[in-house]
């Protein structure tokens, strides 16, 4: 009983591992009493084993203990812990990129939720909603659907749900280039990050505001960000779970090939050391606000990016270098062709030039490809 109410602050403050203990060993005297078990406390604790695994990355325990949870929700009738299961393996396979079977679950989550009704537990499966469609890369829908679970979570004054709400929001906002509506998501994300002490959101939001300065063309920010994310889930035990993975990893993979892979180390080594001897999460939330609130070093660097290019526009200027249509450069990046012919216009401006023969004869003399 112990181990089944603690799992939430476990996930919430750690440390993860003395979780992992006490709920595995809880698991196991569950299995010994096979069929005579108290349905809810046997949910409570297999919920809670499932969530520090899923927190650990251990996906394949996670899903197997949701999966025991489904069948005893099955056999007891109860709803509002099937749904968020069905909330949890929608997000945990929207991670593993298996985006159809992520928006099955999730599609199955949100009906259920809007049947039982509760407002808070229709913001919950919205939440996986938004991953599974981030998954599917249907960005508009899953714009939607995180906008209207933000609303009621102000609503309902849920904090906890608030705060992811707004990380979600900066990552749509990020892949739709809509950088002022990033930094307002920040700015509202700080103050509840500072009650909540959420090692998992301000691991989130660290990453997400690395993302930013990738999309932005700050990439020594960008890096730096980046490992001060990865060393904070490490003393946290939590793995960074992002919404449209593979995007955010590519997008990451391109600006390291721009920065060029010594000076982006450096920068993402110096991120991690910069929080190593921090204690407490107040304090890392402390640095991130300064790259908030503009007063950062990395102000002082000149942009690593040509003209003052963005990280979006030398992306598209290189596949336009390979020989690309503007339909194909759109295909390559889930973008819409009048999307990639804005930049391109912008791009134009930028280098001084008014064709793409200009262009290409600009990156060849100055050396960009």
């Amino acid at each position: 009983e112990l181990a089944g109410s603690l799992w939430l602050f476990w996930s919430m403050r750690g440390p993860l591992t003395e979780g992992r203990v006490w709920l595995e060993w809880a698991v196991k005297t569950l299995e010994s009493i096979e069929g005579n078990e108290d349905h809810a406390l046997a949910i409570n604790i297999l919920i809670g084993a499932s969530e520090l695994a899923r927190i650990q990355g251990d996906t394949e325990s996670a899903i197997k203990w949701k999966l025991r949870v489904m069948e005893i929700c099955h056999r007891s009738g109860e709803q509002r812990w099937l749904s968020a299961v069905l909330h949890d393996l929608a997000i945990i396979y929207a991670d593993r990129e298996e985006c159809e079977r992520s928006l099955a679950f999730a599609e199955k989550a949100v009906a259920l939720r809007r049947k039982i009704g509760i407002p808070s537990g229709i913001a919950h499966a919205l939440g996986a909603l938004y991953y599974a469609l981030i998954c599917n890369n249907n960005l508009e829908a899953a714009r939607k659907v995180i906008e209207e679970s933000t609303q009621i979570d102000r609503e309902q004054q849920n904090h906890e749900r608030l705060a992811t709400d707004l990380v979600m929001l900066i990552y749509i906002a990020i892949r739709q280039e809509r950088y002022m509506d990033a930094q307002l998501a920040f700015e509202d994300f700080l103050p509840i990050a500072r009650e909540l002490a959420d090692h998992e959101a301000a691991v989130l939001a660290i990453h997400a505001k690395g993302t930013l300065s990738v999309a932005k063309g700050d990439l020594r920010q960008a890096a730096h960000l980046l490992g001060m994310a990865e060393q904070v889930a490490a003393i946290s035990g939590v793995r960074i779970e992002l919404p449209g993975r593979a995007w955010i990893e590519s997008t990451i993979s391109a600006a390291k090939t721009m920065m060029g892979e010594i000076a982006w180390n450096k920068a993402y080594k110096a991120g991690q050391s910069s929080v190593k001897h921090i204690d407490s999460l107040p304090q890392v939330l402390d640095v991130l606000a300064i790259y908030l609130t503009g007063t950062s070093d990395f102000k002082k660097n000149k942009p690593l990016l040509p003209a003052g290019m963005t990280a979006r526009e030398m992306e598209i200027f290189r596949l336009v270098a390979q020989g690309l249509t503007d339909i194909q450069v759109a295909q390559t990046l889930v973008i819409s062709s009048r999307t990639v012919n804005a930049h391109l216009t912008s791009i134009y401006n930028k280098l001084g030039v008014n064709s793409r023969t200009a262009a290409m004869r600009y990156a060849i003399e100055h050396d960009l490809f």
